[in-house]
């Protein structure tokens, strides 16, 4: 996380003259060592009298004096009068600020939303959230600056489609935006929410939870990887998918299963068995049998190899044109190239053969 403190103020003279917000049409000007701020006709906004001045975002300025910061706004009025030691850049609104080696948050007026005394920033504004930390444990603060949760927990995550991880005894649970647990703190480890969704860990087994922290399928797996809107399970060497409410899509019967290489932004599954090669569709219906031994790029017109023998299929998977040839091109457009006991064709799309010229 990135902060602005003295030593990153102290820039060349030269660079801070020649500096100008396009933005805000103002400039920073230098007399007798110390900086103001004027618009471009000339007009002085503020005198000068900081020892260092630096645009930042949110058309604010960062000025600092005695070695303190604070915040002027764009038309230099003075928001915060230099008295921190460190003010990082804001996020969502709000920046953290350092004074005395303890740490509070300001919003974008530069008002003080939560007291100075926090000792780390776990965690900066995050889908309306910030974590805190105080010697050993942590706490989670809004966008008011208010403290959600007592400090009990030794680590919370940042909040993902409105629930974030907590950890305290080496076990993790799951908390809402308004700081309940929806789960105990029984797991040994624990994934964001996506797509409505956790994977959780016991044991070295997995399984899903979903937003009301209900386990919807038991924690047997071996590993549970996300693939497009379904998952992948795995026992022991075997592997299938399941959906987001835990259902079966497929049985456990596959040695590999992976996004297949398309040359379209179809999410087709690639599914492996005894070196034999498949596909399945988005919602994991076979659409190509598992009997390749392997499968380019997946487009309209995909090329199959069986025996060092080319075909090709459709983009609904349906084989066109049986693995015969000793080479067939990848297509592009209509027609392509094709050589078949060392003569070279032109096949279409129905695999139809016409002379090469």
């Amino acid at each position: 996380m990135k902060t602005l403190n003295l030593e990153k103020l102290f820039f060349p003279v030269f660079l801070i003259l020649s500096f100008y917000s396009k933005a805000t049409a103002q400039e920073f000007y230098i007399e007798d060592w110390k900086f103001g701020l004027k618009d471009t006709a000339g007009n002085i906004l503020i005198t000068a009298k900081y020892d260092t001045m630096e645009f930042i975002e949110n058309d604010l300025i960062v000025v600092s004096l005695n070695e303190k910061l604070g915040l002027l706004t764009k038309n230099g009025v003075e928001i915060v009068a230099p008295k921190y030691d460190d003010i990082s850049e804001f996020k969502e609104g709000f920046a953290y600020v350092k004074q005395n080696k303890k740490i509070g948050f300001i919003n974008a007026s530069g008002q003080e939303i939560t007291p100075i005394k926090y000792n780390k920033v776990v965690s900066e504004f995050h889908n309306g959230f910030a974590v805190m930390r105080i010697d050993k444990k942590c706490t989670l603060i809004d966008s008011s600056g208010m403290e959600i949760i007592s400090m009990k927990y030794e680590s919370i995550g940042e909040f993902e489609e409105g629930f974030a991880y907590v950890f305290s005894n080496n076990k993790f649970g799951f908390i809402n935006s308004s700081g309940t647990e929806i789960t105990p703190l029984k797991y040994d480890s624990v994934t964001d929410f996506e797509n409505g969704n956790a994977i959780v860990r016991i044991d070295n087994k997995s399984g899903l939870i979903d937003k009301s922290g209900q386990e919807i399928t038991p924690l047997k797996y071996n590993q549970i990887n996300p693939i497009n809107d379904l998952f992948i399970i795995s026992i022991d060497s075997k592997k299938g998918l399941i959906d987001k409410t835990g259902k079966a899509i497929t049985t456990l019967k596959y040695d590999m299963v992976y996004p297949a290489e398309t040359t379209n932004d179809r999410k087709i599954i690639q599914v492996e068995i005894d070196n034999k090669t498949g596909l399945l569709d988005e919602k994991g219906t076979e659409i190509t049998p598992v009997e390749y031994d392997k499968i380019g790029y997946f487009g309209d017109y995909t090329t199959v190899i069986l025996n060092n023998k080319y075909g090709f299929i459709n983009k609904q998977g349906k084989e066109i044109v049986a693995p015969k040839y000793n080479y067939i091109a990848p297509f592009n457009g209509e027609k392509t190239e094709a050589i078949l006991n060392g003569k070279k064709f032109y096949i279409n799309t129905k695999g139809e053969q016409t002379p090469y010229n």
